[in-house]
């Protein structure tokens, strides 16, 4: 009985100790409370969590109902342009304008003329190399020059250039009537004998000048040398 009366005082003891220091350990920690750590924390409580602003919930395709479309961002409308297929039946597409032409106008296409062939009949009684080219005419002198004796007997008028030249050696003055080829490089012509009537008028021509002659074509000796000239010539300015 002892025993236990004493076990009980004791036990109030420590109780009353224990009761004693707890409000001072109270005061001491009033001026700066400490948060209780997650050790001082019974079991069953979580420890507090910082605050943050909510965001707004911004809903997600899975949240939206199958029915419902995610929002599409507006764009300005186009306007239609009608196709083809849209037209009615009866309604032609348009056509594209066409500058309208000029009415034709006909051209007038001259005419060509094919050259005549100019030839020289050297048979002949008159051969006329007045009356042709200066290129058919270059021709014929010199064919005339290479068969002389064909022409003998032949009255021939050309028209062309006065020559005159001193012969030392034969001692004669010979005077001629010349053409040159469409180059001007070559010069083939005839000599001749004025008829008396004509033999002033020899006298008063000058180097060069244009003349026509015509005469007979004739072969004479001169000092043992055949040549040939216009005999009794005819002599025009």
């Amino acid at each position: 009985m002892k025993a236990r009366f004493i076990l009980i005082a004791a036990l109030c003891a420590v109780l009353c100790a224990a009761g004693c220091a707890r409000p001072a350990l109270r005061e001491e920690n009033a001026g700066s409370p400490d948060a209780p750590s997650a050790a001082d924390l019974p079991e069953n409580t979580a420890a507090p969590e910082t605050e943050s602003t909510p965001l707004p919930d911004v809903p997600s395709a899975a949240d939206l109902p199958e029915n419902t479309a995610a929002p599409e961002t507006e764009s300005a409308p186009l306007p239609d342009t009608p196709s083809a297929a849209d037209l009615p039946a009866d309604t032609a597409a348009p056509e594209p304008e066409s500058v309208s032409a000029e009415p034709d106008v006909p051209v007038e296409v001259p005419t060509l003329i094919a050259p005549v062939e100019e030839t020289v009949d050297p048979t002949a009684d008159f051969i006329d190399l007045s009356a042709v080219s200066r290129s058919t005419a270059y021709a014929e002198l010199s064919f005339l020059a290479y068969e002389p004796s064909l022409y003998v007997g032949k009255t021939i008028r050309l028209t062309g250039s006065f020559t005159s030249a001193y012969d030392e050696e034969l001692g004669e003055t010979f005077y001629g009537c010349e053409i040159a080829d469409v180059t001007a490089c070559c010069r083939q012509g005839l000599d001749f004998a004025a008829a008396p009537a004509y033999a002033a008028l020899v006298a008063e021509l000058s180097q060069g000048e244009k003349i026509t002659v015509q005469g007979v074509f004739e072969r004479y000796e001169l000092q043992g040398i055949t040549l040939y000239r216009l005999g009794g010539a005819q002599i025009t300015r």
